[in-house]
């Protein structure tokens, strides 16, 4: 693998690094955000609100972006968008107001316009032969910088102690390290190729053909996954009573097991082919959904989830790849324009019914219906892209 690695652009190689940077700097407001929502007095309900405005809205500029796509470069796409997403620290860094945190997420929701640019930009600087080794780089080098970004939490404890404030100052003023970081990750996109990746003969209201397949896949497999996937640590605290220390040591292992496992993709999809790796990847880590709720141990229980997480999304990229080989260039746009709404649509309609069934029916119901739904979800997805292998 190390070796084919040279074969990516320096185009390819400017957009890791500039998003490798601003993904360290995502990682660690991720894990900061909710802890200053706490600490400025805020609880689950306004946290929960702006989480789902943030959503419904990254839904809407992803579509928005793919037609932007159709009509700007990729390089102008990156450049505004990014900035002004990176906009959205500052505001937190300065006040607590709920209207500005609001404005926060609208800001940061931003982002979402850019990634069908951003992946079709991949898809065409890249040769077609070497797409599961790009998206899958991509891949390695986005949880590397998540993994480094979710060990940095301590900062502002640190800064709390050495400047003797309170931690919600700390924490404001830790937003200001993540604006700097997010504006630093800019500056490789000024060197990259200016490049127009869609086309205004697509048509962007009728998804058809591969296009019309590929937002029913994502459709599927975003219900199922949100049934029970993004509620993991909420089921096992509740199942082990573990707690935060516990959580973050998994998170840990989940983004190093993965990064470690994505770097085999390049060589298993030489051999069997992009579609049939990916395929066999998923359908290996639907039983372990079932295993999980049958675990006796929280040893066991985190086993589980590792495995499940490193089989499941090293398949990521090479779908990506899948999709992109599918479909004619001048597609590719909205091709990932479809992928990404249908997958959000799905995940946003099902949450909240994994999240009452927890509560309510049977703590381990979302997991086994994640599982059926899955199946489901591979045998479409195989059914529909197998010839890919042979093209």
């Amino acid at each position: 693998m190390f070796n084919d690695l040279k074969k990516l652009s320096r185009d390819y190689w400017l957009l890791m690094y500039s998003t490798g940077l601003g993904s360290l700097g995502w990682s660690f407001y991720y894990i900061v955000y909710p802890l200053y929502m706490k600490a400025a007095g805020y609880g689950g309900t306004e946290l929960g609100i702006l989480s789902s405005i943030n959503t419904f809205l990254a839904m809407v500029w992803t579509f928005i972006g793919g037609i932007l796509t159709n009509y700007m470069s990729a390089k102008k796409i990156f450049l505004i968008f990014w900035f002004l997403s990176t906009l959205s620290y500052l505001p937190m860094a300065f006040s607590i107001r709920f209207e500005i945190l609001l404005l926060s997420s609208i800001l940061s929701s931003l982002g979402s316009i850019s990634m069908p640019a951003y992946y079709s930009y991949i898809s065409n600087i890249v040769r077609r032969e070497d797409l599961d080794l790009a998206y899958s780089v991509e891949q390695i080098m986005f949880t590397a910088a998540e993994a480094l970004g979710s060990l940095l939490g301590f900062i502002p404890v640190w800064l709390s102690k050495i400047w003797k404030i309170s931690l919600l100052k700390s924490y404001m003023r830790s937003f200001l390290l993540v604006y700097v970081i997010g504006v630093i990750s800019l500056i490789p996109i000024f060197k990259i190729r200016d490049l127009k990746v869609g086309s205004e003969k697509i048509p962007i209201l009728k998804p058809k053909g591969v296009l019309g397949k590929i937002l029913l896949i994502e459709l599927a497999i975003g219900f199922g996954a949100g049934l029970s996937i993004p509620l993991i640590f909420y089921y096992l605290s509740v199942k082990y009573g573990v707690e935060s220390g516990e959580l973050g040591v998994l998170n840990f292992f989940l983004s190093f097991t993965l990064m470690a496992s994505t770097m085999l993709n390049p060589l298993f999809s030489k051999k069997f082919g992009t579609v049939k790796t990916s395929t066999f990847l998923q359908a290996s880590s639907i039983p372990l959904l079932v295993f999980l709720t049958i675990s006796s141990s929280v040893p066991a229980a985190f086993t589980v989830v590792v495995l499940r997480n490193t089989l499941m999304n090293m398949a990521n990229p090479l779908v990506t790849s899948a999709f992109m080989k599918a479909v004619k260039e001048e597609e590719r746009s909205m091709a990932l324009t479809y992928m990404s709404l249908g997958f959000q649509i799905g995940e946003t309609l099902s949450m909240p019914l994994g999240g009452y069934m927890m509560d309510n029916i049977w703590l381990d119901l979302p997991f086994y219906m994640t599982a059926i739904i899955y199946t489901l979800y591979v045998f479409l997805y195989y059914t529909a892209f197998k010839h890919v292998d042979s093209i």
